[in-house]
């Protein structure tokens, strides 16, 4: 899962600017570029309306509320990096070597953060569901279980990050400023690289995929727990929604570290990053799709809307208790 974040630039013995590793690579820069920029503004907005309508609308002492802000956090902390990546494909990176360090740091936590998360979701919702038992017996033991988990899975997932920030390069050839991975692609980086798909992808997708067979197969097999089925669903689509837009990028990037370098295999590469960084922006729509998402995103654009009215708060005692409990709540920020 390692790698240079703008793998599309390299050079020649002869050359020392990027060379052509796809058809057009001017051109191909520039459409990566707009895709990240896009990625980046999505990703943004639905986000951010996610994140307030948690916190201000719902109940964060449910477990999965806690869960869904914690990853949509992981989700904007990966997005603010896009810009900067967009700006290198366009130009070369003019940020300086503290910036790299930091922003490569971002970048890997924000991605390391959402399946270490997305992994301890689905070991949650296995206990809760399939186990039950001791785990639900006790009140509180579930959530506080959740705040242990969201506080680890961001000390596990910076600590994760700390080697790809440090050996992280920041060099500049005849004016020309890079920001990439500093690895030399000696034996220990190559085992290192390999220990991060197994560790930090192929394990924790038999993790997922075992945890959400059993999931499965005792809400259809149990009656009582039908009504799980919308829940379990729901995070079932975001966990495969990861794994299909970062699984093909990781099998890219080995194949880079055992293939020779080719145009089809750039050009693959370059594909497969784009749908690797739209995933940021995919969890807010996946979220939509059910009404109870929906409804607090409406809620929160209707606070919003009577806020900026003058009187709001008259106007909506006499529309009724929900409309006027959304001013008062807004007037309390």
């Amino acid at each position: 899962m390692s790698g240079d974040i703008n793998d599309s630039l390299y050079t020649t013995e002869d050359e020392e600017y990027p060379v052509e590793l796809i058809s057009q690579p001017h051109v191909s820069e520039k459409i990566t570029a707009v895709c990240l920029l896009t990625v980046f503004v999505l990703s943004v907005v639905g986000n951010s309306l996610l994140v307030s309508a948690l916190v201000c609308l719902e109940d964060l002492r449910r477990v999965s509320n806690l869960y869904f802000l914690c990853l949509a956090s992981f989700d904007l902390l990966f997005t603010l990096t896009l810009p900067f990546w967009a700006v290198y494909l366009l130009h070369h990176w003019v940020f300086g070597d503290i910036a790299c360090k930091l922003l490569i740091g971002a970048y890997f936590v924000g991605q390391y953060g959402s399946l270490v998360l997305l992994t301890a979701m689905a070991l949650d919702r296995f206990c809760t569901v399939v186990l039950k038992g001791r785990y639900t017996a006790r009140p509180g033991r579930r959530l506080r279980c959740a705040r242990l988990v969201c506080v680890a899975t961001w000390g596990v997932s910076v600590a994760m990050s700390l080697r790809e920030a440090l050996v992280s390069v920041h060099s500049s050839s005849n004016g020309t400023h890079s920001c990439e991975d500093g690895q030399s692609g000696g034996l220990d980086d190559n085992v290192w690289s390999y220990m991060q798909i197994v560790f930090l992808f192929l394990l924790p997708l038999v993790i997922i995929v075992f945890c959400y067979s059993c999931i499965f197969r005792t809400v259809l097999s149990v009656p009582n727990m039908r009504d799980r089925y919308g829940s379990v669903v729901l995070l079932f689509s975001i966990v495969t929604a990861f794994f299909i837009c970062w699984g093909p990028y990781n099998l890219v990037l080995y194949l880079l570290t055992v293939l020779d370098q080719s145009e089809s295999i750039m050009l693959a590469y370059g594909i497969c990053r784009v749908l690797a960084y739209s995933h940021c922006c995919i969890n807010p729509l996946l979220y939509m799709l059910r009404p109870r998402y929906r409804n607090l995103l409406c809620r929160l654009v209707h606070c919003s809307e009577n806020a900026s009215q003058p009187n709001s708060h008259a106007i909506e005692m006499q529309r009724g208790p929900e409309s006027a409990m959304c001013v008062e709540m807004t007037l309390m920020e």
